[in-house]
C-alpha cells in the first residue's frame, strides 16, 4: 500500500467512540480530498492510562482504509490523534536563545511523578513575540509503550504511524495554516465530551466538559419519546428555533445546553490567560457533529458572550468529485483533516 513517489497523508482523529479518516493529496500548490470514512472503535479498547487492545485498534484503522468512501490510497504519511485517556499536553516557557541540552532537560522534567507512565513523544516549538524573552514549547506524552505496540499491529498490514498528535494539533493546522497569530477558541462538541481548546501559534487544551452530542440528543429522545437516531434526525433537520417544533426541541435541549454554555464560559474566565500570555480569543470556532444543528451557533454565542462561528474543513480543500458526504458531516471530520495536511511538514 505504501509507495514512496505519492504525495497522500492520512489522519486519524480516534476518540473513544469512532475514528474518523480523511486522506488528502496535494500537487501544484493544491489540496484534494482523496478520501473520508468512519468507524467504530473498538470498545474497550482505551482504558484508564492506556491502549489495552492495539491489534483490534490496528483492525479498525485498516477496517476505515477499506470502506467505500475512502477509495485505496497510495499512503505515504499517517498522522493520528488518540483520546486523552492515552495522551497528556503540557505547555511550558523556555527562556530564548537556551541550549538545546537545557531545553531538552526541561521537557523530560515536565511530567511529575503522577505521570511517569508516559513518553514524551513530540514537542513543537513557537517563537511569538513575547515582551518576556521567552519561547513557548507544547509538550505532548504518550501512554508508555502506546507507539511502539501499536506500530507493531499496523506493521502486520502493512502500515506504519508517521507521527502522534493531539486533536488541537489537526484543528490548529486546519484552521491557522503552520500557525496563527490571532488567538481563537475552539469547542469541539464529540459524541460524548466537548473539549475547549485555546489556538494561536501553538494548541493549548483547556477542559473536557460530560456534555456532547449524545447526551444532547438525549434530552430530544426522551421528550418526543423516539429513538435516539431519530431524535438525532429530527434536531438536525429542524434545529433550535422559537417557533412550533424547534421550540419543543430548543426546551428537551436547554438544561444540557445550558450547561456546556456555562461550563464554557467558566474555563474562559479562569484562564484570562496566565498560561498564554494574556492573549484574549477573539471568536470560538465549533467543530463536531453538533456545529451543524440549525441554531445552535446562536445560540451558544449569546450564552457565552463570543462570536461564534461553524468550522468550515474544506475552505480551502477540494472535496470534487467526492461531494456524497453530506454538509452535516464536514465538522466531525475537522480535526482528522488538518491531522492529514500535518502530515506534509513531517
Amino acid at each position: 500500500m505504501l509507495n514512496k513517489k505519492s504525495n497522500s497523508s492520512v489522519g486519524l482523529d480516534i476518540g473513544t467512540s469512532s475514528i474518523k479518516l480523511v486522506g488528502l493529496n496535494r500537487e501544484d500548490n493544491s489540496t484534494k480530498v482523496l478520501g473520508y470514512s468512519t468507524t467504530p472503535t473498538p470498545k474497550r479498547c482505551f482504558v484508564a492510562g492506556g491502549l489495552s487492545d492495539p491489534g483490534a485498534l490496528a483492525s479498525s484503522i485498516n477496517k476505515a482504509l477499506q470502506i467505500s468512501s475512502c477509495p485505496k490510497i497510495e499512503l505515504k504519511k499517517i498522522v493520528i490523534a488518540l483520546p486523552s485517556e492515552v495522551t497528556k499536553s503540557k505547555i511550558i516557557k523556555v527562556p530564548k536563545n537556551s541550549s538545546r541540552k537545557y531545553v531538552s532537560n526541561l521537557i523530560n522534567n515536565t511530567f511529575d511523578s503522577r505521570d511517569s507512565i508516559f513518553d514524551i513523544y513530540s514537542h513543537k516549538i513557537s517563537r511569538p513575540n513575547q515582551p518576556n524573552g521567552h519561547d513557548i514549547f507544547s509538550v505532548r506524552g504518550v501512554a508508555k509503550n502506546t507507539r511502539k505496540n501499536l506500530n507493531f499491529e499496523l506493521s502486520k498490514i502493512g502500515l506504519h504511524i508517521d507521527s502522534f498528535k493531539n486533536q488541537a494539533d489537526g484543528l490548529a493546522r486546519l484552521l491557522g495554516g503552520k500557525s496563527s497569530k490571532k488567538p481563537f477558541l475552539v469547542l469541539d462538541i464529540g459524541e460524548n465530551y466537548s473539549r475547549l481548546y485555546y489556538t494561536c501559534e501553538y494548541s493549548l487544551f483547556l477542559a473536557r466538559y460530560p456534555i456532547g452530542c449524545n447526551e444532547i440528543i438525549s434530552g430530544v429522545a426522551q421528550s418526543f419519546d423516539i429513538s435516539q437516531k431519530e431524535a438525532a434526525q429530527l434536531t438536525a433537520k429542524i434545529g433550535l428555533d422559537i417557533e412550533n417544533l424547534g421550540q419543543e426541541i430548543l426546551k428537551a435541549t436547554a438544561a444540557r445546553l445550558n450547561n456546556l454554555s456555562s461550563n464554557t464560559s467558566g474555563t474562559i474566565a479562569d484562564h484570562y490567560f496566565s498560561a498564554i500570555q494574556n492573549q484574549k480569543p477573539s471568536q470560538i470556532i465549533l467543530t463536531g457533529w453538533a456545529a451543524s444543528i440549525p441554531g445552535l451557533r446562536q445560540y451558544l454565542a449569546k450564552n457565552i458572550g463570543l462570536p461564534t462561528q461553524i468550522i468550515e474543513p474544506w475552505k480551502n480543500i477540494s472535496i470534487y468529485p467526492l461531494n456524497s458526504m453530506p454538509k452535516k458531516l464536514y465538522p466531525s471530520y475537522s480535526s482528522a483533516a488538518g491531522l492529514a495536511l500535518s502530515g506534509y511538514s513531517i
